[in-house]
């Protein structure tokens, strides 16, 4: 194909990235929303009381106060990771980029190898590159850059783009505004970090634990305990 998109202008990319917008509450208001039923206040107790609140909540699964403080995040990463992400609806609002608004041409992602399949479950992989991995990186590769080259061609000559879009891969990148409760995103991280969970979603995990126990340090350390 005489696509104008070549390997030397268009370099795939591993964008899955978590980044902060903004956040409302903190640990003390786990502690505020616990205590209300006995009419007190987190600020009539120091910070080793309030963490040992905390620390009983999670243990005891007394979950409802972790369900005020909330944070938001831009995220991004792959069609078909995100797709496992958007299954999570519980708690969380989510605001997608539309591809029938959005004309850009799109980055894609690209792994540093292809796993083998795990032969003893359904879904999953090892954690070692196949034997091919190389020869597919390429093929997925021209793939993707034909692909994408297609859709710039087919929008720049006027197509619709809630059509063009239909070309494109999963492994394109899209992003997304997320926005979850405290609980919410604990849920989320403790199903998507575990073992049997897919490599990449697993990425996508560690990343929203790093922002999350910075904005909630000691209830994110409670409620992922076991994660």
């Amino acid at each position: 194909m005489n696509h104008s998109l070549t390997k030397s202008n268009h370099k795939g990319l591993d964008m899955t990235d978590i980044h902060y917008m903004t956040h409302m509450g903190d640990d003390d208001l786990v502690a505020d929303a616990a205590r209300v039923s006995f009419d007190k206040q987190a600020e009539n107790y120091g910070p080793a009381r309030n963490a040992g609140l905390i620390s009983f909540l999670a243990k005891e699964n007394h979950l409802h106060p972790f369900s005020h403080p909330q944070a938001t995040f831009r995220c991004s990463t792959s069609i078909f990771i995100s797709r496992q992400l958007a299954k999570h609806q519980v708690g969380g609002t989510w605001n997608e980029v539309s591809r029938r608004y959005v004309k850009s041409s799109p980055s894609y992602w690209k792994p540093d190898f292809f796993r083998s399949a795990a032969p003893d479950v359904k879904q999953g992989s090892n954690p070692e590159a196949h034997r091919r991995s190389e020869e597919f990186l390429e093929e997925y590769h021209d793939i993707c850059i034909d692909a994408i080259a297609t859709y710039n061609k087919m929008v720049a000559l006027g197509i619709c783009a809630e059509q063009a879009r239909g070309i494109l891969p999963q492994g394109v990148i899209t992003e997304w505004v997320w926005t979850g409760s405290l609980l919410f995103w604990s849920r989320v991280y403790n199903l998507r970090i575990k073992p049997d969970a897919q490599r990449e979603v697993q990425e996508f995990a560690e990343l929203l634990g790093e922002q999350m126990a910075s904005l909630f340090p000691i209830s994110w350390q409670e409620l992922t305990r076991n994660g």
